[in-house]
């Protein structure tokens, strides 16, 4: 299995029990603390957390110890995602967002994810004046969670509901419903696998084995991920199949028939649905070694497009910039 790092620019990720511990979010918690209270008098933190074991006791440990504290605490009812947070952080205007989470890691890793009040991570220069203390005193607080939840000083805030109220107002759901849309979605165990069963009830989830062996990303190819969502799509006479590649980072698509969607078909999706049904201009960048014909494609729909400087295939073939 591959080794990852146990730190980011905008917080900790690391293996559960070794690397991320009661001891350590304890005293994280205290610099959070330490941090904002020397820039507001009552600091304000949303906190959500994935769904990977253990990580909502994780959550409610850190909002325990920050409520001790003196902070105000938000917290989610359930597992969520970390646009969830986000948005929630900003809808607020929450000083601080945490999202208990391992991103995209093997499973035996979680972490602390840190967002601005704007709902973006938290800059290298926030995130180094958080934890430059390493002399501060600091114990575990006793666990008064439901305590604090009976005298509001900790508050259930449904991020949930937000988002998925967000993107019905947001996106055209309702004529996909009438269009028959019948998804399968391998959200390959994360926390929105919800979310689009939410928006178009027919929406089959479905789990095709692409991270098996403990999340071991050497033992399975995309190929053989890509033939198995496949599979699920015909098997269920589904109208599309939606997934994650291996790295969980880039979406994959397979069309009714079985067909695998490059990264350029995926691309041209949206912006045709950009630009002809939400009737959007905008400058797209994009990048024509990942997405081979993008560049074409953008001209016919009468949209500028600039070359990216990103090669890097982990790297989204484009970004669209709206005026």
């Amino acid at each position: 299995m591959k080794k990852h790092s146990s730190a980011l620019v905008q917080g900790w990720l690391g293996i559960l029990s070794k690397d991320i511990t009661t001891d350590k979010l304890a005293r994280l918690s205290h610099q959070i603390y330490q941090w904002l209270s020397s820039q507001h008098d009552v600091p304000e933190i949303m906190i959500g957390f994935d769904n990977r074991l253990l990580n909502d006791f994780l959550a409610k440990e850190m909002a325990n110890t920050l409520a001790v504290l003196g902070a105000e605490v938000f917290i989610s009812p359930t597992y969520a995602t970390a646009p969830m947070v986000s948005m929630a952080t900003h809808k607020r205007q929450s000083h601080l967002g945490i999202y208990i989470s391992g991103a995209n890691l093997p499973a035996i890793y979680t972490g602390t994810l840190l967002k601005s009040t704007m709902g973006g991570s938290l800059s290298m220069a926030e995130w180094a004046s958080i934890i430059s203390d390493t002399t501060i005193e600091y114990e575990e607080k006793d666990d008064h969670f439901d305590e604090l939840v009976e005298q509001r000083t900790i508050e259930y805030y449904d991020m949930d509901a937000l988002y998925v109220n967000h993107l019905r107002e947001s996106i055209e759901h309702k004529a996909l419903r009438k269009a028959g849309i019948t998804p399968v979605l391998d959200a390959a165990y994360g926390s929105g696998q919800r979310i689009l069963k939410k928006l178009l009830p027919k929406t089959k989830l479905v789990h095709t084995g692409a991270l098996p062996k403990g999340f071991d990303y050497d033992s399975y190819s995309q190929e053989e991920a890509d033939q198995n969502l496949s599979l699920e799509v015909l098997s269920h006479t589904a109208s599309l199949g939606i997934g994650l590649d291996l790295t969980g980072k880039l979406l994959r698509m397979v069309d009714e028939k079985g067909h695998v969607l490059s990264k350029t078909e995926i691309a041209a999706l949206y912006l045709d649905y950009m630009s002809k049904i939400e009737k959007r201009k905008a400058t797209v960048i994009g990048n024509e070694s990942l997405a081979p014909g993008l560049s074409s494609f953008v001209a016919g729909l009468g949209l500028p497009f600039t070359e990216s400087l990103y090669e890097e295939l982990e790297i989204d073939p484009l970004l669209v910039i709206h005026p």
